[in-house]
C-alpha cells in the first residue's frame, strides 16, 4: 500500500497493529506492547502491591480517603507505562511516560502521608516506598533518554 504522508504511514502501521498484522506486535515507535521489559513489568507488579495495601487498609485500618488516592495513583503508573508501550509517535511515548513519572510522584506522597499518620508501620513504609522510588527512578532514566532523542 503506497501512502502519501507521513500520517498515513503513521495510520497504517497502527491498523495494521490493530488488526493483529504487525509483524511481532510492536508499536510505531517499535517497543513491544506485549509488556516484555522491566518497566512494565516493575509498573504492573507495583500495582497489584498497591491493590493489596489498598485492601489491607480498608479492611484492617478502616481508612477510606487516603488508601483510594493512593489506589488511584499507583495503579495509574503501569496503566500509563502499558500505555506509552503502545505509542503512535516518540512524543505520545514520552507524554504517556511522564504522566507516569508524575503519577509515581504522587504515589511517594500518598505512602508518606499514610507513614506519617500511622497507617503504615516503618518496615512496611520502607518496602513500598523503596519499590516506588525505583520505577521512579526507571521513569526519570527513559523520559530524559527519550526527550533527549526527540531533540536531537
Amino acid at each position: 500500500m503506497r501512502n502519501c504522508c507521513a500520517h498515513h504511514t503513521q495510520s497504517y502501521a497502527l491498523l495494521k497493529l490493530l488488526r493483529g498484522k504487525a509483524s511481532n506486535r510492536q508499536s510505531y515507535i517499535g517497543m513491544k506492547c506485549d509488556g516484555d521489559n522491566a518497566i512494565v513489568l516493575k509498573s504492573k507488579q507495583f500495582a497489584i502491591r498497591i491493590i493489596r495495601l489498598y485492601q489491607f487498609l480498608n479492611n484492617s485500618k478502616h481508612e477510606y480517603v487516603i488508601s483510594k488516592q493512593l489506589l488511584r495513583s499507583g495503579t495509574s503508573i503501569g496503566a500509563n507505562v502499558s500505555e506509552a508501550t503502545c505509542a503512535f509517535s516518540k512524543k505520545d511515548f514520552l507524554s504517556k511516560m511522564y504522566i507516569a513519572f508524575k503519577e509515581c510522584a504522587e504515589t511517594l506522597y500518598w505512602i508518606e502521608l499514610l507513614h506519617d499518620t500511622d497507617y503504615l508501620n516503618e518496615t512496611q513504609f520502607q518496602s513500598i516506598y523503596n519499590d516506588c522510588l525505583s520505577i521512579k527512578s526507571l521513569l526519570s532514566s527513559i523520559t530524559k533518554s527519550t526527550a533527549e532523542a526527540i531533540n536531537s
